[in-house]
């Protein structure tokens, strides 16, 4: 299946020393104007991580919006909580990111 809209990927992590995986689906796909989106919902939180790429001088900046809705009733109480937490985790990303691209360069 070619790389659009709808595709699904299995995505391996490391939290708090343990592995774990998850499904991301790529929810938008638009290679016209530099951007994509991945979906993911895991214990009742359904993130949803926007990037877009754009020329910076010799390089690329690539941007980052994440969001994230508690679809659970106990998760939208510690929604606040979880948000600050995920934001934590999440900002590793970009780096991580930058690392995998400057190696296939």
């Amino acid at each position: 299946m070619p790389i659009g809209a709808g595709k699904r990927y299995e995505c391996a992590f490391a939290t708090g020393g343990r592995g774990k995986s998850t499904v991301v689906t790529l929810a938008e796909w638009q290679p016209q104007e530099l951007s994509f989106a991945l979906a993911a919902t895991q214990s009742g939180m359904h993130t949803l991580y926007r990037y877009s790429l754009s020329p910076r001088g010799d390089g690329t900046l690539v941007t980052l919006d994440a969001t994230c809705e508690a679809r659970q009733p106990i998760m939208k109480l510690f929604h606040p909580l979880l948000g600050l937490l995920m934001a934590k985790h999440d900002s590793r990303q970009m780096p991580l990111l930058k690392v995998m691209l400057e190696a296939e360069a």
